[in-house]
């Protein structure tokens, strides 16, 4: 079974403090079912999400969130991955911009890579259980969607 790793930043449309409750709910409860791990880090107006899991799933759910009114999508990646970051037993985690600094410093100029791999490192000292930042290599190529 073929993995990957499908990273996303929008721009929510609505604060997310009104929303984020239920958008971890949902997500922990679709990851879950299809056997898909997240990680979601957000700001006061920005969202940054990681999924992991097997291809064919991980893109459905992707085609779920891109058709979700509630933010509007900046730029997406999909990385075929040896190892999961996230193990399949957390379907959702998540980090507040005290907890992921970083997200506040980014711009859509910047290496969105270096983005993804803070959430990462950041989701790792959380749930040091649950992440591992030593798999944050990928095979084959980055893939613009």
């Amino acid at each position: 079974m073929a993995s990957v790793r499908v990273s996303y930043s929008s721009i929510a449309c609505a604060p997310p403090s009104e929303v984020i409750a239920s958008i971890i709910k949902a997500s922990e409860v679709r990851n879950a079912s299809n056997a898909c791990s997240g990680l979601l880090g957000w700001s006061e107006w920005r969202y940054l999400q990681i999924i992991e899991g097997d291809s064919s799933r991980v893109n459905s759910i992707y085609k779920l969130i891109e058709n979700d009114p509630r933010h509007n999508i900046e730029w997406c990646i999909e990385q075929d991955v040896k190892h999961r970051s996230i193990v399949p037993s957390l379907p959702m985690g998540y980090l507040d911009s005290s907890e992921f600094p970083e997200i506040l410093k980014f711009h859509v100029e910047h290496d969105p890579l270096l983005l993804v791999n803070h959430l990462i490192s950041c989701g790792a000292k959380k749930y040091p259980s649950s992440i591992s930042a030593a798999y944050l290599s990928f095979s084959g190529e980055i893939k613009y969607i």
